[in-house]
């Protein structure tokens, strides 16, 4: 499976990734596509919050579940613990972009196939 869970607050929360995710970020904050990995270079601490959030909020769609937290709700839950900004956050943007770069083509293969 495409996830990864992080242990916030004592608490263990799952988070799906890949492109899905990207998608509900699109239609969640109205950033475009390809800027989404694009802003967390340039402002994690803004951006890849949001990008869990919508993570965490694709989880429950997919598993047939109800989300109905906002976002400032959301990130005030995550600022609770501590070492948000360090250990979790830096965990999930890790995993997340391993999972759309595997989803994603690679050049390199598909000019070799030509």
């Amino acid at each position: 499976m495409n996830k990864i869970n992080l242990t916030i607050n004592k608490k263990k929360i799952t988070f799906r990734l890949g492109l899905g995710v990207i998608g509900e970020v699109t239609n969640t904050f109205g950033i475009k596509q390809e800027d989404v990995i694009n802003n967390c270079a340039s402002n994690a601490f803004y951006y890849v919050p949001r990008i869990m959030y919508c993570s965490r909020k694709y989880n429950s769609i997919r598993n047939g579940e109800v989300f109905e937290q906002d976002y400032n709700g959301f990130l005030d839950e995550m600022e609770k613990d501590k070492y948000f900004y360090t250990k979790p956050l830096v965990q999930f943007l890790e995993a997340f972009i391993n999972s759309v770069n595997v989803d994603l083509p690679n050049d390199d293969v598909d000019s070799k196939k030509k």
